[in-house]
C-alpha cells in the first residue's frame, strides 16, 4: 500500500513535533503505519504513541518500530489494543 495522495509532515525538523488525532469516540486502534516521502528525503526516525479517553490525561503506549527509510511502508502492529 502506498499513500501518495496526502500526508502529514512536521513543519520544523526538530524534536517535539507531533500529530494528534481525535476519533470522536473511544476507538479500537490495532496498527500504526508510517511511510517516508517518496519524492523527498523525509522519513520517520522515532515514534511514540500516547492515548487518552478524555483529551486531558494521556498515557504512553510502548511501541517498537515505526521508523522508516526513504519510501517503504512500515506497519507497527499493536500488542495491546486500547
Amino acid at each position: 500500500m502506498r499513500i501518495y495522495g496526502g500526508s502529514w509532515c512536521a513543519a520544523q525538523d526538530n524534536v517535539g513535533q507531533y500529530l494528534q488525532a481525535d476519533f470522536g469516540h473511544v476507538t479500537v486502534v490495532t496498527r500504526m503505519v508510517t511511510q517516508g516521502h517518496h519524492l523527498a528525503n523525509e522519513w520517520v526516525v522515532k515514534t511514540s504513541l500516547n492515548y487518552s479517553t478524555d483529551g486531558g490525561v494521556y498515557f504512553k503506549y510502548s511501541i517498537t518500530g515505526g521508523e522508516t527509510e526513504h519510501d517503504p511502508v512500515t506497519v507497527s502492529k499493536l500488542k495491546y489494543y486500547f
